[in-house]
C-alpha cells in the first residue's frame, strides 16, 4: 500500500550565506503569518534582505523577515 502524502509539503531548505541565516519563499511567509504576495511586496519595496541563487530560487535572510514583521 502506497503511503499517503500531503497535498503540499514545501522542501526544508534553509542556509547560510555569511554567517546569516536564509530561508525560503514558502518558509518566509508561513514563519511570518502573512501571503506570499506580502513577501514578493516587501522585496520590491527594499523591506527584505534577499538573494538569487545560480539555479534562480530566492533565498530570504531570516533576520530581515524579523526587523519587517514587526
Amino acid at each position: 500500500m502506497a503511503k499517503a502524502r500531503l497535498p503540499f509539503s514545501p522542501p526544508v531548505t534553509t542556509g547560510i550565506v555569511d554567517g546569516r541565516l536564509t530561508v525560503n519563499i514558502v518558509q518566509a511567509y508561513t514563519r511570518c503569518g502573512v501571503s506570499r504576495r506580502t513577501i514578493y511586496n516587501w522585496m520590491r519595496a527594499g523591506k527584505v534582505e534577499y538573494l538569487r541563487t545560480a539555479g534562480g530560487s530566492i533565498r530570504i535572510f531570516e533576520d530581515s523577515l524579523w526587523k519587517t514583521s514587526r
